[in-house]
């Protein structure tokens, strides 16, 4: 993945993975861990952003461990497009 964004003048990298298997959890932290140093080793002034569900830093049993993801990006970009809809307000309790 480095390689491909190397020949574009980027200032950061978006990563939205719409996934829902906790099983692959703590791959996935070690994946965004991974790849976020590689690309600040290509560039240091790179930026990351992880994009996550909005019940992710509340439930340990969803997908994005947003306590160990936090550290490795640089911004978490919460993913709240249902929250104008009744039932979306209703279900993440606002």
């Amino acid at each position: 993945l480095v390689p491909l964004l190397a020949p574009d003048p980027l200032d950061g990298v978006s990563l939205d993975v719409e996934a829902r298997s906790v099983a692959e959890r703590a791959r996935f932290v070690t994946f965004v861990a991974d790849l976020s140093t590689r690309l600040r080793q290509a560039d240091p002034h790179v930026e990351v952003v992880l994009d996550v569900y909005p019940q992710s830093a509340g439930n340990p049993g969803d997908f994005f461990d947003v306590a160990a993801l936090a550290p490795r990006v640089d911004l978490l970009f919460v993913m709240a497009r249902a929250v104008n809809q009744r039932a979306g307000a209703t279900e993440l309790e606002w």
